[in-house]
């Protein structure tokens, strides 16, 4: 909005509070017929339609005409932004609830909209918790509510008080403090059924999808009914965003949600303390493992489980093995279950934890209970060592496929005293090997491996298949999305460093990035690497800067190499295609956030059902990483007979080479600037031969090497040599 027109608004809002005023005291006056006249003129004279509506609402109200007085007002609501809906205490508002007091209860909208509501509410509900949705069914109205449709939705009347129940700004700001976190919220009652909702709308972005948990504790089955009519809850109970304890099963429903230790127990409450305060502490007394601990810890010491170890050593079982990862991540959630397929498949009894939904925890207390029944004979993650998960017993060895830098392993200096001589740890790359061996891990509990893929899930595809043309095109890239540099390094800056507490410093650090940013993310083919940023940062940052700041600074940097320069050399090449005219499809969440690429976006693509025809029917599949030329992807295109081109880095750089598995040109081909992609895009578009050799060539050696059955093997031969070792066997 320009400095003109913010001016002329806000002198058209001047004009109108005045004209309010008078028509208040004109009113006070019992003066309708001057009244009738004067906004009669002001709506001809048409400066704003909101307004107009308004005051035509008012008039409504003044004449007796109470229907026409509520649809004129909710009519101007829809022209109205939210922080320009009139106050509570306007004769706008004061019209639009008395006029539906004024009505019959089945005259009024909000009774039909709260009704629609609470069907599908119900239903869903149902779904969720049957005895408490029939509970609610059967139950009656509470008698002190009505329902009445406001400026910023339906709310409850209280009849007794004769009050609309609002959330006041006090509350809103008590609760911001907690909408910034994870942590679980608990309501006791319903209150007015707006604060609810209000945490609801203010979910906090965390990261990869976690959203919070939120607890309504309601014995009155009849108060929830009330509540199931106010808005659109229905998708909340899929999600387990929202869940209700209440009615005569209220106990029951908490000792079933809570005795699968995956859900955190809330750390504030609202409203009704004392309603949930007993429940949380019960819950408190549960959460504590003592028992499965105790005996977790005897049978990793014992001589059942160290004859079972010198057994797998020598071949003679295939371990139990607990396998751990989290939904957040894609990569994690569908490599862990591709080993968990893989370890099954060679006579492995495995067990696979991993959270259900968006809001659940897996407790500590649920790690002790799986150990104690399943009883492992390793642990297994992906990118996450032991000091994750610090507590696991010693005894109990932790493989790791390190993939990433990530969790304590990257801010641990030593680590030689927490990890057990059993652990393995299969690095990705030279480069995460030596990221390993720089903790102070021994060579001799390390080896090389890629990330292996389910050979079941990707394989080549006839030309003549159903859904050949659905996915046919000339370029695919395959990615969660985002925004547009740009955007993305904004929110960088609101995030990390706009709420850092030294405003010197805060000011330093902001053009420091600023400047790092239009060197790394700037419009050129030159490619930038973590460690020079961080020597980039590092030499700019005042003499004065204790350690502590800096490993925080350092931890920004990294942050910034991971978010904010990847999104810009990924949307470097991309753009460079669509403004090249070459058909480009974008397959991913968000990719529509994109200012510039986002009429490219196709959509999530389903990993079982969809992935494979990408891999298949594009002509050329894309991989562009900008620290590494190896990713999982290129042996997911290879076993499905795709043709495959990378982003390329100099051999000394790359983080993960691609080349010692797959050869150049011959089963992958790799480009370097914008200009080498379009060119090379170009000619193998134009040579399917070449283009189709090429793609056999890459297929038949991920069939041979890359497979999750020969990387699961593969695990399994190195950790065995280790345990032998370990044993003195």
């Amino acid at each position: 909005m320009t400095q003109e027109t913010e001016q002329t608004t806000r002198v058209i809002n001047d004009n109108f509070n005045q004209f309010t005023l008078q028509i208040i005291q004109l009113i006070e006056s019992n003066k309708v017929q001057e009244i009738d006249s004067l906004i009669a003129d002001y709506i001809q004279a048409g400066q704003d339609q909101a307004h107009n509506l308004l005051l035509s609402g008012v008039l409504f109200f003044l004449h007796g005409d109470y229907s026409s007085t509520v649809n004129t007002l909710l009519r101007a609501r829809d022209e109205l932004d939210e922080n320009d809906y009139p106050l509570p205490n306007t004769i706008f508002s004061g019209a639009l609830i008395q006029a539906q007091l004024n009505l019959p209860r089945r005259r009024r909208l909000a009774t039909e909209n709260g009704y629609r509501f609470f069907k599908k509410n119900l239903s869903a509900l149902q779904n969720i918790d049957p005895t408490l949705a029939q509970e609610i069914q059967n139950s009656n109205w509470p008698e002190d509510y009505v329902l009445i449709d406001f400026w910023s939705g339906l709310h409850f009347f209280s009849i007794q008080n004769k009050t609309l129940l609002l959330i006041t700004d006090d509350v809103k700001q008590q609760l911001q403090t907690h909408l910034r976190h994870r942590f679980p919220i608990a309501f006791g009652g319903i209150g007015t059924g707006q604060e609810l909702g209000h945490c609801l709308d203010h979910q906090v972005n965390i990261l990869l999808g976690m959203t919070r948990a939120h607890y309504l504790f309601e014995k009155d089955p009849g108060q929830i009914k009330a509540l199931l009519h106010l808005r659109d809850w229905s998708s909340y109970f899929a999600t387990r965003e929202l869940i209700f304890f209440g009615g005569t099963k209220m106990t029951e429903r908490f000792n079933q949600i809570f005795q699968t230790l995956k859900y955190a127990p809330p750390v504030v409450s609202v409203g009704d303390v004392d309603m949930v305060q007993d429940f949380i502490q019960q819950l408190c007394n549960d959460l504590k493992p003592a028992d499965d601990t105790d005996y977790v810890k005897q049978y990793y010491t014992s001589d059942e489980f160290r004859h079972r170890q010198e057994r797998i050593a020598r071949g003679q079982i295939q371990p139990r093995i607990l396998i751990s990862t989290s939904r957040w991540t894609t990569f994690l959630k569908y490599c862990s279950a591709d080993y968990d397929k893989a370890f099954t498949q060679l006579g492995c009894e495995t067990h696979f934890d991993i959270e259900d939904n968006d809001v659940q925890f897996l407790l500590d207390a649920y790690n002790w209970r799986h150990l104690r029944e399943f009883k492992p004979d390793a642990f297994f993650m992906i990118s996450h060592a032991r000091p994750t998960i610090p507590y696991l017993p010693r005894e109990l060895p932790y493989i790791s496929h390190i993939q990433d830098r990530c969790g304590p392993l990257l801010r641990a200096s030593d680590v030689s005293d927490i990890i057990s001589p059993q652990d393995m740890f299969i690095c990705l790359t030279p480069s995460v090997q030596q990221f390993v061996l720089e903790r102070k891990v021994p060579i001799e509990q390390t080896f090389i491996m890629p990330v292996p893929v389910d050979e079941t899930m990707f394989y080549p595809l006839p030309p003549d298949h159903l859904q050949a043309e659905q996915f046919t095109t000339d370029t695919s890239f395959i990615k969660h999305g985002h925004a547009a540099a740009e955007d993305v390094f904004v929110h960088f800056l609101q995030e990390s460093l706009l709420a850092f507490p030294d405003e010197k410093l805060r000011v330093d650090m902001l053009n420091i990035f600023q400047e790092l940013y239009r060197m790394t993310c700037g419009n050129n083919d030159k490619r930038y690497y973590e460690q020079e940023m961080h020597e980039f940062v590092r030499s700019r940052l005042p003499a004065t800067v204790d350690e502590t700041l800096l490993e925080w600074f350092a931890h920004q940097v990294t942050v910034f190499y991971i978010v904010v320069q990847s999104a810009a050399w990924r949307s470097h090449f991309l753009e460079a295609l669509d403004q090249a005219g070459i058909e480009l499809r974008l397959y991913g969440n968000d990719w529509q956030k994109h200012s510039r690429l986002g009429h490219l976006s196709k959509g999530p693509i389903d990993r079982e059902k969809q992935l494979n025809l990408v891999y298949n029917f594009s002509r050329i599949n894309l991989n562009i990483n900008q620290s590494a030329t190896m990713h999982p992807r290129l042996a997911e295109c290879g076993l499905a007979r795709g043709f495959m081109m990378v982003s390329d880095h100099p051999q000394d750089r790359d983080w993960g080479p691609a080349r010692p598995y797959f050869q150049e040109d011959k089963e992958v081909v790799f480009f370097n600037t914008r200009a080498d992609l379009i060119d090379r895009c170009r000619y193998y578009l134009e040579h399917k031969n070449q283009r189709q050799e090429i793609a056999q060539n890459m297929y038949e050696r991920a069939l041979r090497e890359r497979t999750c059955l020969a990387g699961a093997k593969t695990v399994l031969q190195e950790w065995r040599k280790l345990l032998t070792r370990q044993l003195n066997l």
